[in-house]
């Protein structure tokens, strides 16, 4: 089991070898590289992403997946066709910064044609896969919430759909509450199809009382005035909120688990310690729950 951090978040206002430095003190020894962080957008330049790469690299840090993203799912065919070209693009980042894995949303930005952005999302990853296969890449995809498929089994049975060992699962532990399910059982029945985890905390849906958002932005109440929703969690140290870790760390052993496990807290709080505590805990639950020794 790798201990990673998705550094975009917490580190996107550093400077990148300063971040580096941060992450390696931490003790992380791989990276989930966060598109749109650093420089890493899609106008960036091969030779500016593999000294990107040797500089990780020079600090004992490895590049393990490419966070990307990209609208596969769009209702409208123009956009959809467009995020296509992008991801393809993406993909190909990732293989210069030598990742072994892609990992992204499920995402379409419209909750309200779930019907069409399905049948997009399917189209689109099939055009997509042989990319994948070319580049030796697994895409590890996650429900979003606010997106058109929020939970746990219905994106499950979506990604199996295809048939392909190039298209994985995701589990994004802050969004546990929205998933519908408990949190060991579904990373049980997601079984072989996990290749990723993000790592943060989150509490119960009840437990949020209000939380507003200047229009047109999203709206985690959702309110009806706006197009995009979301409910609400927020990406806490694990062990702040209420998402049961041991019983997640506990389910990753008892499948064999051996991915990553990727730190993805984010706020207001000192990025370094968010950076510390993240890996403490994450070394903590694992070593405990799973027997497997984490340096």
């Amino acid at each position: 089991m790798k201990p990673c951090i998705a550094a975009g978040f917490m580190f996107g206002g550093f400077p990148f070898e300063r971040a580096i430095e941060e992450i390696a003190r931490a003790g992380y020894r791989h990276l989930e590289v966060h598109f749109g962080s650093h420089g890493i957008t899609l106008d960036a330049a091969d030779d500016f992403l593999a000294e990107r790469r040797r500089l990780m690299e020079s600090h004992g840090v490895r590049p393990h997946a490419f966070f990307g993203y990209a609208r596969l799912a769009a209702p409208d065919e123009e956009t959809r066709g467009k995020a296509v070209t992008e991801f393809r693009r993406q993909i190909e980042m990732a293989r210069v910064f030598g990742c072994q894995l892609f990992t992204t949303e499920m995402s379409g930005g419209n909750t309200t044609d779930k019907d069409i952005c399905l049948r997009h999302f399917r189209r689109s990853v099939d055009e997509i896969i042989p990319d994948l296969e070319r580049a030796g890449l697994r895409a590890s995809f996650m429900p979003h919430p606010g997106d058109f498929v929020e939970k746990h089994y219905p994106a499950l049975e979506i990604l199996r759909g295809f048939r392909s060992d190039r298209i994985g699962y995701l589990y994004s532990c802050p969004h546990t509450f929205i998933l519908n399910g408990e949190a060991g059982r579904m990373i049980e029945d997601a079984g072989d199809m996990l290749s990723h985890v993000q790592i943060a905390d989150t509490f119960r849906l009840e437990r949020f009382v209000v939380a507003y958002a200047p229009k047109g932005h999203i709206n985690m109440l959702k309110t009806p005035e706006y197009a995009g929703v979301m409910n609400a969690h927020t990406h806490l140290v694990p062990g702040r909120g209420e998402v049961d870790f041991p019983a997640i760390f506990r389910a990753l052993g008892k499948i064999g688990y051996r991915g990553a496990v990727s730190a993805i807290p984010f706020g207001s709080d000192d990025a370094v310690e968010l950076a510390r505590e993240s890996y403490r805990r994450i070394k903590g639950y694992a070593e405990a729950h799973t027997g497997v020794t984490v340096s």
